[in-house]
């Protein structure tokens, strides 16, 4: 991530390179698009490759679709056709596939771009803090926007930041993974007000389970030990459900799909 500051806007940089590093400095050039997958290592390590996600600064979650299906593929590395793979050994073909296109779908980033200042300059009043929750079988997540009142009787909302996990390997239901992003949600919202110096009108939570939902109306007691500890840390001041057509947080959950980021 890097700061333009011609237009006072975040943006990423993509840096991909697999030489060998001497003095901790690479040895060769960065690769571009339109070399990959021609200049790629014939063999390609989990060492490699997760060299390469740890060299994305994102403090802010704001390339967590990009990062959550890093996630997922270095999960798929661990115990691959019940095989262990050391750091050093070469990655299944089927699997080296995946990461190849993962590689090119990473320069997308640059067309990303957000506001460095999460304030319009014509807001009127106090923002409406929003916060969207979701999970999968693979992943949960949530993200957070602040929504401004303009003059002309008009809203603008600005991503502030999100966060997502990758689910546990060992199976559990997308219900619990529901609480447990409804949880991160929380914890997230705690964290945004105590680091930012503005007000906020309201707090509003939004999650597309109807059974999560209902949980979090009810007091912990009744429920079993792992769903009333995280009952009993979220304590609901306004939540909402989505509608059938809308999700807004799901991306953050199985990462981009190749062409898939649409610029307004």
């Amino acid at each position: 991530m890097c700061w333009v500051q011609s237009r006072d806007d975040f943006q990423f940089t993509v840096k991909l390179n697999f030489s060998p590093r001497r003095r901790k400095i690479h040895t060769g050039p960065n690769l571009e698009l339109e070399e990959i997958p021609q200049a790629m290592p014939a063999i390609l390590t989990k060492r490699m490759v997760l060299s390469q996600i740890n060299g994305i600064y994102d403090p802010l979650g704001l390339a967590t679709p990009f990062t959550i299906k890093a996630k997922l593929l270095m999960r798929e590395l661990w115990g691959v056709g019940g095989k262990y793979l050391e750091w050093d050994d070469d990655i299944p073909s089927s699997i080296k596939v995946k990461w190849i296109s993962f590689f090119q779908e990473l320069f997308e980033m640059r067309q990303l771009s957000f506001k460095r200042c999460i304030q319009p300059a014509d807001a009127e009043g106090d923002a409406t803090l929003i916060m969207f929750s979701d999970a999968s079988e693979q992943a949960y997540g949530t993200c957070a926007y602040l929504r401004w009142e303009l003059p002309n009787a008009t809203f603008e909302s600005r991503l502030i930041a999100a966060k997502s996990r990758v689910a546990p390997t060992k199976k559990i239901s997308v219900v619990r993974l529901e609480l447990n992003a409804a949880v991160m949600s929380k914890r997230l919202c705690k964290f945004i007000k105590e680091e930012t110096r503005l007000n906020y009108e309201i707090e509003i939570f939004i999650d597309d389970s109807e059974i999560v939902r209902a949980m979090l109306q009810k007091e912990s007691y009744g429920f079993n030990t792992y769903a009333a500890i995280r009952i009993g840390k979220f304590k609901l001041p306004q939540i909402q459900k989505t509608g059938n057509g809308l999700r807004v947080s799901g991306i953050l959950l199985t990462g981009l799909q190749e062409g898939s980021i649409l610029l307004t």
